[in-house]
């Protein structure tokens, strides 16, 4: 019997007997049927009983699925289409069903509905955000405001920013500092998720008055230093007291306030473990000042005193504690933090350190070890070792681009395997899942067409909150009809959402504006806060101009923190942002010589190399970590490092143990040719970590290439695409001839890898890397390829012959990354590439043509390169990977790389 012909039956049944499992199998086909049709069915229902189901919905108490919770919000918002007038007792009615309801459901009540009859409120008062009756208030409130209040812990981030913004229509409440502490109380659920501009508006007073309950509302940094300023009293002794009433928001509070409240100096005080517990939430960056002050106490008890479970507390800045540290640890203490080290990473050297303290090789291969099989080191995000998965011997997972696995075969599209991974061991399936974000090699596939914008239609809220993260693609004309009060309540939104190059220089402009935060040079702190990571949309000029007073260390840290989450900034805008740090106040002042604090507080690049010269040795270890990974610095700064580290007396070079090299990263450039020849390169982990290095000259490269060769006794025939992999940028080191006798099938298993570097490779070493790839073992001939293997070897194209890139079609054209065209030689560009091809190219690709390639171009072919980038700036479908701004370099070394060739090497 179909369920269709139950349905009137299992009605009748719920209208006489208001059955609950009726209910629930009625909701449930309801929940399956096709959008179409459940449109079709409820509005066809007269509102009786459309109101009737709605109130034995919610009368039965039902459990929805969070699979299904979507579907019910569409059932939910179609049931009041049913209602022309929406009242404040139907707003009351239905708040259970408020977090299922979309953020454009919501917003269709009219901000009226907010104030209506108010209700002694002491009913629930329970959940994350109640205030454990504060006080013995029992104020008096807006019916609909308790209702949102009560099912507050049910809603989600976006649906509690719009409710909050209802909040602010003036014809309700009124201006911000005007709300009585009775609203305040009420709407305490939303506070957190209104706009930063309106936050900032509460006064001293109205903060105070809710003193116990900041510190389970779930503030965000810019909200949280705000009501800090307001709660904490440096001048009174209580200090501790004052740290304990703050609870998670002592996460906000800077160094110097802390010193000031209470040093630290327990490892296990209750101040140091709530700190802690900062950290392993993600509130408190690892690699900040107040992180690094916790690591000074953990150092100065040292860890030895630590029992096993008093070590695992601090996990979460174990990859902050280096290699010394972990060296004074038993092996008993090392076993007993591996379970904890599971959501947190480890730096490659300390991953190489666990490794040969508690996985001897010997034991990699019987798997005798007394490890559990769940027990896994975690060596970076993305990356994980299950030393004896049942049966089987190490698996080892590389999560590349997208966070997806290594394909199985080179002519797998990149764009494939960003949408589906998986890897089947025995005994079941390890599923990979996709993040919900919207990875930078996804975005020219998402179907924008869609969403593009007649210019005419004006950028409402309502329509940014339906782009959602597509508004950073925005093209320039769409961007300038965003009403500018409406741009300055969404910076919040904008600040975690990635932008196109375009989209964020014309951001940059419009900050700039009155209306929004005004001349740069009148910022305050407040203004700052309210940019968050969106200051580095400015120009450098802009920059500045921000006055000093304006960028605290605390406030200096917090942004360089969220933006280094996204991307590494333009040299310029972060040397700006930085000048009243890192410059002396005066012209005739000194340099500051910074600590280690200071270089958290900032980033390595940011001084001098006079200035790391003069670094105390031991903040300058305390921060090795930070100088080696530090693409940003020059040689010079290279050089001056490089003579700090040679006083920690390690030695010469070729005494290095791995794990110390691997901790050395771009300092190893620093070396001389004499040097470089001393090490010992036999080891996958060194040799994949001076392989993901850019920056070698091109003699460097060779000692490596032919050191390693030297060394292992192997020559260039017998390298497989671990090897080539592993060599990375120092491939560049062999000679073309050398070159050809690479094995064709090996290097197109390699070339995935390769081709996200911008290798420094010759225009003839190129074509002979180019010409491997159409051997038998490669993939063929070139006019046979599609769009997908010329992304997948990405700058390795810039080797394809002249006359073979001049016949390339569109769509082959276009699977070019725009890393590959911007490696293209000059001279070549110009040959080979008619204004026809060139006005094919994507947005993406034609931003990244060099000026020197453009040089060597003809008016006509500048012109179709010019008309690209301007059809790019008008057409959202455009947009591609190279103008995202806020968005992971691929071409970046990757630690999960690095690695995963290590592991591999100790299972040869």
């Amino acid at each position: 019997m179909e369920l269709d012909s139950l349905i009137p039956v299992l009605w009748d049944l719920l209208q006489r007997e208001k059955s609950v499992w009726a209910l629930q199998i009625l909701v449930q086909a309801y929940l399956h049927m096709p959008p179409e049709n459940l449109q079709q069915l409820v509005l066809s229902a007269e509102r009786e009983a459309a109101q009737g189901f709605l109130t034995l919905m919610l009368q039965g108490k039902l459990q929805v699925p969070p699979s299904e919770e979507q579907a019910l919000g569409r059932l939910t918002a179609l049931l009041l289409q049913r209602y022309p007038r929406l009242t404040s007792q139907l707003f009351i009615d239905l708040s259970p069903l408020i977090p299922f309801l979309a953020v454009s459901d919501l917003m269709r009540f009219p901000p009226s509905l907010l104030v209506n009859d108010s209700v002694q409120q002491g009913c629930r008062g329970s959940g994350e955000n109640s205030l454990e009756e504060d006080k013995g208030l029992r104020p008096i409130t807006p019916r609909s405001l308790a209702a949102i209040r009560d099912y507050s812990p049910g809603m989600r981030p976006e649906q509690k920013e719009a409710l909050a913004k209802r909040l602010l229509a003036p014809e309700l409440f009124g201006e911000v500092p005007a709300w009585p502490q009775e609203l305040l109380w009420a709407v305490l659920p939303l506070l957190p998720h209104l706009p930063l501009e309106n936050f900032l508006q509460l006064s001293p007073h109205q903060i105070q008055a809710l003193e116990d309950s900041w510190p389970a509302a779930g503030l965000g940094p810019g909200h949280a230093r705000h009501v800090l300023r307001s709660l904490v009293n440096q001048s009174v002794q209580d200090g501790e007291e004052q740290v304990r009433r703050l609870g998670p928001l002592a996460c906000f509070l800077s160094p110097e306030e802390l010193q000031s409240l209470v040093p630290l100096s327990d490892p296990m005080g209750p101040v140091e473990r709530g700190l802690l517990e900062c950290a392993a939430n993600g509130t408190l960056s690892p690699e900040g000042r107040v992180a690094y002050e916790l690591l000074g106490v953990l150092r100065s008890s040292g860890g030895a005193v630590l029992s096993p479970r008093e070590l695992q507390v601090w996990a979460p800045l174990f990859p902050q504690l280096g290699l010394r540290f972990l060296q004074e640890l038993s092996e008993p203490q090392l076993r007993a933090m591996l379970p904890v080290l599971q959501g947190a990473s480890v730096t490659p050297a300390q991953a190489v350190l666990l490794l040969g303290r508690l996985l001897p090789r010997h034991d990699v291969s019987s798997c005798n070890l007394s490890l559990s099989p769940e027990v896994s080191i975690p060596l970076s995000p993305g990356f994980c070792i299950c030393p004896c998965s049942l049966s089987t011997p190490l698996i080892l997972i590389a999560l590349l681009h997208c966070d997806c696995c290594l394909p199985h075969h080179p002519s797998l599209p990149l764009q494939t395997s960003c949408f589906s991974c998986s890897l089947a061991i025995p005994g079941g399936t390890l599923l990979l899942t996709i993040p919900t974000t919207w990875p930078d090699c996804l975005l020219p596939l998402l179907p924008l067409k869609l969403l593009q914008l007649q210019r005419s239609l004006p950028l409402s809220g309502e329509v940014l909150e339906t782009l959602g993260p597509l508004v950073g693609f925005l093209g320039i004309e769409s961007t300038r009809q965003i009403p500018l009060q409406i741009l300055l309540s969404h910076l919040s939104q904008l600040q975690g959402f990635c932008l196109g190059e375009t989209f964020a220089t014309e951001l940059g402009w419009l900050l700039l504006q009155e209306s929004v935060l005004g001349k740069p040079e009148l910022w305050s702190q407040d203004e700052v806060e309210q940019a968050g990571r969106l200051v580095f949309t400015l120009s450098t000029e802009a920059i500045s101009l921000i006055p000093r007073e304006a960028l605290g260390p605390e406030t200096l840290e917090r942004l360089l923190e969220k933006q280094q989450s996204w991307e590494q900034s333009r040299v310029g805008q972060l040397s700006a942002l930085v000048a009243g740090v890192v410059r002396p106040a005066a012209e005739d002042l000194p340099e500051p010589v910074p600590n280690c604090a200071d270089v958290r507080g900032t980033f390595p690049a940011a001084w001098s190399a006079t200035q790391i010269a003069e670094m105390k040795l031991s903040d300058f270890e305390d921060c090795l970590t930070l100088f080696a990974g530090d693409a940003g610095l020059g040689h010079k700064e290279l050089w001056a490092a490089w003579g700090k580290q040679n006083r920690l007396l390690w030695g010469p070079p070729r005494g290095f143990r791995p794990e110390q090299i691997l901790q050395l990263g771009r300092l190893l450039i620093g070396l001389g040719d004499r040097e470089l020849q001393e090490l010992i390169l036999v080891d996958w982990g060194v040799l994949s970590t001076l392989g993901q290095i850019d920056g070698w000259s091109s003699t460097q490269l060779r000692v490596v290439v032919s050191s390693f060769l030297r060394q292992s006794g192997r020559h260039v025939s017998h390298l497989d695409f671990i090897h080539l992999t592993a060599l990375g940028y120092t491939l560049c080191g062999l000679r073309p001839e050398e070159l050809q006798h690479i094995s064709s099938w090996e290097f197109s298993q390699a070339a995935l890898f390769l081709g996200t570097l911008h290798l420094q490779c010759s225009e003839e070493q190129l074509e002979v890397l180019a010409h491997l790839l159409v051997l038998p073992g490669g993939f063929g001939p070139i006019s046979n390829w599609g769009p997908e293997i010329f992304t997948e070897i990405g700058t390795i194209a810039a080797g394809i012959p002249d006359l073979a890139l001049s016949a390339l079609l569109q769509g082959q054209i276009q699977g070019l990354t725009p890393l590959a065209i911007s490696v293209i030689p000059p001279p070549k560009f110009a040959v080979v590439f008619s204004p026809t091809q060139l006005s094919s190219l994507t947005s993406a690709q034609a931003v990244a043509v060099t000026p020197e390639q453009m040089a060597f171009l003809s008016p006509e072919q500048r012109r179709a390169v010019a008309w690209a980038q301007h059809e790019g700036k008008e057409s959202l479908e455009q947009q591609g990977r190279s103008t995202a701004w806020g968005l992971q370099d691929w071409s970046r070394p990757s630690w999960s790389l690095v690695l995963t060739i290590s592991f591999l090497g100790h299972l040869l």
